[in-house]
C-alpha cells in the first residue's frame, strides 16, 4: 500500500522518496526491536516484524534490482555481500549479547540483514548454474512457504517459549521450513489454490 501510494504519485523521483521512506522504516523497526535496549534504540511494545517496516525496503530494493539488464555481476556481487552480510550480522548480534544482553534467538532483524538479504537475492536472481541442485526445483513454492510459516510460527510459539535447549533453537526454523514446504507443495495441487502457492 505504501508503495503503491509513492508509485501512483508518478514523480521522477517517486522511486528516490519512496526507498528512503523505507530506508527510515527499516532503520525504526531495528531500533525499536533488535536495538531497543541500547543507548539508540526504544520500546514501542509492538512487534515491527508484523508491520511494514522491513517489509517495505525489500519489496522497494526488489523494484531498483528489476531495472538491472545486466546480471552477469549479479553472482560476484550476491555472493560477497552474502559473505559480508553472514560476517556482520554475527558480529553485530555477538555484540548485542555482550554488550546488552540481547540474545540472537530473539532477535528477527539488525542492520547488517539487508546487506545479508541483498545478497541472497542477488545470487537468486542470477540464475547462475553453479547454483543448480535438485532443491532449486522448489524455488517455485517460496510464495507458500512465506505465506504458511506464519501460521505454523503462531501454532508453535507455546512449545516455542517452553523449550530452552540449543538443540531446538537449531532444529525450530528447518523444521518450519520442512512442513510449510509440504503444505505449500500440497496445497499447490489444487487448481484453484494454485497461484498461491507457487
Amino acid at each position: 500500500m505504501i508503495s503503491n501510494i509513492f508509485i501512483r504519485v508518478n514523480h521522477k523521483y517517486s522511486l528516490h522518496f519512496l526507498f528512503t521512506f523505507s530506508l527510515l522504516l527499516f532503520f525504526f523497526g531495528v531500533l525499536a526491536s533488535s536495538w531497543s535496549k541500547t543507548p539508540i534504540g526504544f520500546d514501542i511494545n509492538f512487534n515491527t516484524r508484523n508491520g511494514p517496516f522491513f517489509s517495505t525496503l525489500f519489496f522497494v530494493t526488489g523494484i531498483v534490482i528489476s531495472q538491472y539488464r545486466n546480471k552477469e555481476i549479479f553472482f560476484k556481487t550476491g555472493a560477497l555481500l552474502l559473505f559480508i552480510g553472514v560476517f556482520l550480522q554475527i558480529l553485530e548480534s555477538y555484540f548485542l549479547y555482550k554488550k546488552y544482553n540481547v540474545f540472537f534467538t530473539s532477535t528477527d532483524y539488525v542492520f547488517s540483514t539487508y546487506i545479508f538479504a541483498l545478497g541472497f537475492s542477488l545470487l537468486a536472481l542470477s540464475n547462475s548454474t553453479k547454483l543448480n541442485s535438485k532443491l532449486s526445483r522448489f524455488g517455485v513454492y517460496t510464495l507458500g512457504i512465506y505465506a504458511v510459516h506464519f501460521s505454523l510460527i503462531s501454532i508453535f510459539s507455546k512449545i516455542d517459549t517452553q523449550i530452552d535447549h540449543l538443540l531446538w533453537e537449531v532444529t525450530y526454523p528447518f523444521g518450519v521450513l520442512i512442513i510449510s514446504l509440504i503444505i505449500a507443495v500440497s496445497l499447490s495441487k489444487f487448481k484453484v489454490l494454485r497461484r498461491f502457492f507457487t
